[in-house]
């Protein structure tokens, strides 16, 4: 939702369509058609959206595109081969997945960092510049194994959300618990997507494969009896 109305991204067999919808009265005020696939779509708050697309001439020539949040004109764009999901911040900073790595630019579109993610999948990422307050947060999870209480290794996906600040460093992380601490806690985690909400909370989705999850617990490395589901 923009203070321009509601916009949304369509996707055909090789373009897109953007739509600025009234959120009142669910009429379509203006399309704007981009030539590739769209991935992702970010707002910051103000008059810029950002969109990924996916060009049909390959991966490489993946971009991120600003534009204007009233009208949907062109502003700049950044050609990042991967590039799949995007993050805007009120001040003008852009951060970007392509792959497994996270890449953050200033409002020059400057890079300030480039950060790869050892993990199975890095699937989203929100932004956070506000005074002192600058951080990239970031979902993914990994495949790994541990061994059961009886003894047995069996496979195992492990969640992840992690802050990096804006030189790529981790400032903290949650759900990133050792596999030889899984135990009990033995359902597969993913974590999906990551979004700031208007009263400040961070919030996050994902899924767990059963009960029996990590996702029970405070997201810190668990306790001895967590580890075993008390």
């Amino acid at each position: 939702m923009t203070r321009y109305g509601a916009i949304a991204a369509v996707n055909q067999a090789a373009s897109s369509t953007l739509y600025w919808v009234n959120p009142d009265s669910g009429e379509v005020v203006q399309t704007v058609a981009v030539p590739d696939l769209i991935s992702d779509l970010a707002y910051d708050g103000d008059g810029v959206i950002a969109i990924t697309t996916q060009s049909t001439g390959g991966p490489e020539r993946n971009k991120i595109s600003l534009l204007d949040a009233r009208s949907g004109t062109d502003i700049t764009e950044i050609t990042l081969p991967n590039v799949s999901r995007v993050a805007l911040s009120a001040d003008g900073h852009i951060a970007a997945i392509a792959g497994k790595t996270v890449h953050l630019y200033d409002n020059n579109n400057q890079e300030r960092f480039s950060k790869f993610r050892d993990y199975t999948a890095v699937t989203d990422l929100e932004l956070l510049s506000c005074g002192d307050q600058q951080l990239v947060y970031v979902t993914s999870f990994r495949n790994t194994s541990f061994v059961e209480l009886q003894g047995k290794r069996n496979p195992v996906q492990i969640a992840r959300l992690e802050a990096l600040d804006f030189t790529g460093t981790v400032q903290w992380s949650l759900f990133d618990d050792s596999a030889d601490t899984i135990k009990q806690n033995v359902a597969d985690t993913r974590l999906y997507r990551v979004t700031m909400g208007r009263d400040g909370y961070l919030y996050i989705a994902g899924e767990s494969a059963g009960t029996a999850t990590i996702f029970r617990w405070r997201g810190q490395p668990m306790t001895e009896e967590e580890q075993i589901g008390r």
